[in-house]
């Protein structure tokens, strides 16, 4: 975890008891920044989607293509904030049994003057399966369709024709039906597909998104004795994102003699740890924190466990 991964604080005070002697708990809702699920690097690079074609093949298996196609490059253009259409979709032709080699992934570059080359590979859709089992107390008026998309996407270095991701996923879409007449637009193969055309886009979009960063709101605690001077500096330089300041203040309240007081100041030591890209360090204060005070009471195995989990995906990265 690095610190560039944390966006923003808003916190909420919450008194967790009621003695004049007792801390507050201040929740933090932190952004934090999760890595790309396909990570691609897109900045300032140009990019051309190739949709494998047949002569053999139907229109409506074509359509589904462009429609997933054309919520991947629109998802793309938001992300990169080009205008509109700024990423062009092509067709190509290759044989069944033709293997992707260097030079043609160099020749589809140079005929869209890409950067990038994302190649649809395959899309296909399962036939509409019908929610059968309700769960009790929902409305028995409404029904529930849903199939299985799957795609397939290889991603290329225009310029080197390596490959740099490679998407193979199958994702389950719902589709509700509030009528009768809903229900009969799904019961024929063209109903069915102007549904899965209209759920493509998003589908495509959805996967364009995973290319990027993203961020996702976690929460953390603070304790602050309330009055205290040195607890409330503390707090404060926390807010300013000062964590050395904070952290050297909550040091010199690990040997008080109220050992309450000690495990506050080690668990708000590993949150300053966590918030400064230690997770190693701040997982070691979280134990003090058990063995200062009793470890039941203190309720962290939550957080112990989201910290090795922070600890091992650093490992594989």
């Amino acid at each position: 975890m690095k610190l560039h991964r944390y966006k923003s604080l808003s916190l909420l005070a919450i008194l967790i008891l009621a003695t004049s002697c007792s801390p507050l708990l201040y929740e933090m809702a932190v952004d934090i920044r999760e890595p790309a699920a396909f990570p691609v690097n897109l900045e300032e690079k140009s990019v051309a989607i190739y949709i494998a074609s047949s002569e053999q093949g139907s229109y409506s298996d074509s359509l589904l293509k462009v429609n997933f196609a054309s919520g991947i490059a629109s998802g793309l253009e938001s992300k990169l904030g080009l205008s509109e259409e700024a990423v062009y979709i092509y067709n190509h032709y290759p044989s069944e049994d033709s293997v992707v080699t260097m030079e043609y992934i160099q020749s589809l570059s140079r005929q869209a003057d890409s950067d990038i080359v994302i190649l649809i590979d395959r899309v296909s859709v399962s036939d509409f399966s019908r929610v059968e089992n309700l769960a009790m107390g929902s409305n028995r008026d409404i029904q529930y369709m849903y199939a299985s998309f799957s795609s397939k996407i290889s991603i290329y270095d225009g310029v080197t024709a390596t490959i740099v991701a490679k998407v193979d996923q199958k994702d389950t879409v719902y589709w509700e039906l509030l009528t009768k007449s809903d229900l009969n637009i799904t019961s024929s193969k063209e109903g069915v597909e102007k549904v899965i055309n209209m759920v493509a886009p998003r589908v495509g979009r959805d996967i364009a998104a995973r290319f990027f960063p993203s961020w996702v709101t976690e929460h953390r605690h603070l304790f602050v004795f309330s009055g205290d001077p040195l607890w409330e500096r503390a707090y404060s330089n926390a807010l300013a994102f000062d964590w050395d300041k904070a952290i050297g203040a909550w040091l010199r309240e690990t040997d008080n003699t109220n050992k309450y007081r000690a495990a506050c100041a080690a668990i708000n030591i590993a949150v300053g740890c966590e918030m400064t890209g230690r997770p190693e360090l701040a997982l070691e204060w979280l134990v003090s924190a058990e063995m200062m005070y009793n470890r039941h009471k203190l309720g962290l195995n939550d957080y112990k466990l989201r910290l090795k989990r922070e600890i091992e995906k650093r490992e594989k990265e």
